[in-house]
């Protein structure tokens, strides 16, 4: 039997899954999809077609809605996920599509013709292989939690170019803490929309800060005294001081300093009036007293 041409004149609705059961040869699903009359429940039809079928045809064909993750599931070759995203008729929750995806998934291409939001960080997580992390923010349509998304992500990322696109504001101190790379942290702060805590994204910091940069690239205003007693490095406590966007405290800053400070040059830059007493009696090394008068 021609399957195709005899459910097309058939004047009664037609069962295509029972139908395609008891057809004694191979079927073309598409075909058949194409000339049955009624809705069809494509999920039921792949489960039961003897042979192999082209998912995104099927559902092209397919007249009513169509549950992507279930016609996935049971597919039984390889699925062009970003073709089938492409053409089915409403929504899809693009986690659980990716989860039962039998090959590897390009994420980015996926989120692109993905109708509806996205939630990335479910979607990383999901995905069998390496996600593009900054080229899947860029084009995701809804916030990210960044945070969540980075943790999520099987390879590397790459954390000023993903936090320069994130469309939101963010913690950088905990983005910092769980990005598994050594951090730049400077560049990181530059790139960043929101206000930073620089204290607790330089304690945050894996490797040494640089401070003077990242006071530089700093946003907002900084509170220098309290960034200087959690660097796990050295401090130019003068350098810092000329590129406080704001006043600075001298004595506390000197106070806080891990290791000696050039008092003078540190008095000489200082934006602000200075209590030359409490500095002194803050510093903890020698002073040229001349010099620093």
């Amino acid at each position: 039997m021609n399957l195709p041409e005899a459910i097309y004149i058939t004047p009664a609705p037609v069962l295509l899954a029972q139908a395609i059961t008891i057809t004694p040869g191979p079927v073309l699903l598409v075909e058949a999809i194409y000339s049955t009359p009624g809705p069809v429940q494509l999920s039921e039809v792949i489960y039961i077609t003897p042979g192999s079928v082209l998912l995104a045809e099927a559902i092209y064909n397919t007249p009513g809605p169509v549950h992507l993750p279930e016609a996935i599931y049971i597919t039984p070759g390889p699925v062009l996920l970003d073709q089938a995203i492409y053409i089915t008729r409403g929504p899809v929750q693009l986690a659980e599509v990716i989860y039962i995806t039998p090959g590897p998934v390009q994420l980015d291409q996926a989120i692109y013709i993905t109708r509806g939001p996205v939630q990335l960080a479910e979607a990383i997580y999901s995905t069998p292989g390496a996600g593009l992390f900054v080229e899947a923010i860029n084009i995701t349509q809804g916030p990210v939690l960044l945070v969540e998304a980075i943790y999520s992500t099987t390879g590397p990322v790459q954390v000023p170019e993903a936090i320069y696109i994130t469309p939101g504001p963010w913690l950088l101190a905990e983005v910092i803490n769980i990005k598994p790379t050594p951090v730049l942290l400077a560049e990181d702060i530059y790139s960043t929309s929101g206000p930073v805590l620089l204290a607790e994204a330089i304690c945050s910091t894996p490797g040494p800060g640089f401070m003077a940069e990242d006071i530089y690239s700093t946003p907002g205003p900084v509170l220098l005294a309290e960034d200087i007693n959690v660097p796990p490095g050295p401090v130019l406590l003068a350098e810092a001081i000329y590129i406080s966007p704001g006043s600075v405290l001298l004595a506390e800053a000197i106070y806080s300093t891990p290791g000696p400070v050039q008092l003078p040059e540190a008095i000489y830059i200082t934006p602000g009036p200075v209590l030359l007493a409490e500095a002194f009696n803050s510093t903890t090394g020698p002073v040229l007293l001349a010099q620093a008068i």
